[in-house]
């Protein structure tokens, strides 16, 4: 029954999206108003899903962010006068490989030969992180160093996602349509700047082009970026909201220190040894805090430290 809930919800996702359709090209007020209507409605329908199915809730309001996001980038590129065709417009909307659509044909695509030897590496991928971090969870580490368990089971769900991610967009590849490259070395980053431009490279072309540009901030780096993680704190807060019931408050946390991070690291091109090293220090230390939210999720099986609540504290 949860698993046809789920299916009604994204339906009806979709069916908002298509409703934002025909305001399009209409004065940007409208389309702003409508953005608004719709996407509280997107927003609340994960709800719908029975409180308990907490890993259910996660994946439908990850997705229901997603539809979101779409919706807020055709916006935008309406005002710059991109009105997509009615198919340009259905074939975004299902590829969750590319969230800005006047971008779309920017980089090249691989062959189909290419992109199956890219799907089978992402499924190696994949599978590889979830057999080893299912292996760890079987592991008794009560006298283990608290940090050794966090960090290698936060390298195995870091993993998981990279492989994920790459098997996703060849897919989407394959099936013909477009997608971003979703990765590129992010575990070679010097500095947390360097990370974030080659992790999750999807959301943050939309987060560039349709978050600080948008807001007019081309010349203002320091600003921009932390409006940018703003956002992406404020998208992964809502989708962990959705799966556990409550604030908590991690992601706000995690995805603020990313941001001040990345904002004083614009312009720091350190040696690859202190670069890396640091990066990675800095990286386990904060990833605590994104981790609790899926120690939320899922009890004694992430990550046992037992952060308290950040919103209890405040």
């Amino acid at each position: 029954m949860s698993v046809l809930q789920a299916v009604a919800v994204v339906a009806g996702a979709g069916v908002a999206a298509l409703l934002f359709y025909p305001v399009l090209s209409r004065h940007h007020v409208v389309r702003l108003a409508a953005f608004v209507v719709l996407s509280l409605v997107v927003a609340g329908l994960p709800f719908l899903i029975p409180a308990e199915e907490r890993l259910l809730r996660l994946f439908v309001g990850a997705y229901a962010a997603i539809v979101v996001l779409k919706m807020w980038d055709v916006h935008i590129g309406a005002g710059r006068g991109h009105i997509p065709g009615p198919g340009e417009y259905l074939a975004f909307v299902a590829n969750g490989a590319s969230l800005v659509l006047r971008r779309t044909g920017i980089e090249r695509q691989p062959s189909a030969e290419a992109n199956l030897k890219v799907m089978a590496t992402g499924l190696a991928t994949l599978g590889a992180g979830a057999w080893v971090f299912f292996f760890l969870v079987d592991l008794d580490w009560s006298g283990s160093p608290l940090i050794l368990e966090h960090f290698l089971k936060t390298l195995c769900v870091f993993v998981f996602i990279t492989g994920m991610f790459t098997t996703a967009a060849a897919l989407v590849r394959l099936a013909g349509g477009y997608a971003v490259r979703p990765t590129t070395y992010p575990l070679l980053a010097r500095t947390p700047a360097h990370f974030w431009r080659g992790f999750n490279r999807v959301v943050g072309e939309f987060l560039r082009e349709d978050v600080f540009k948008a807001a007019g901030l081309r010349r203002r780096p320091v600003l921009a970026t932390l409006l940018a993680f703003s956002v992406s704190a404020l998208i992964h807060e809502y989708a962990f909201s959705v799966a556990v019931g409550r604030v908590e408050g991690y992601q706000t946390a995690f995805f603020l220190l990313q941001g001040a991070a990345v904002a004083g690291s614009l312009r720091w091109n350190p040696g690859s040894l202190v670069g890396r090293t640091s990066t990675l220090v800095f990286n386990v230390a904060t990833s605590m805090l994104f981790m609790a939210s899926f120690e939320s999720l899922a009890p004694d099986v992430f990550i046992r430290y037992g952060l308290p609540s950040l919103t209890s504290i405040l």
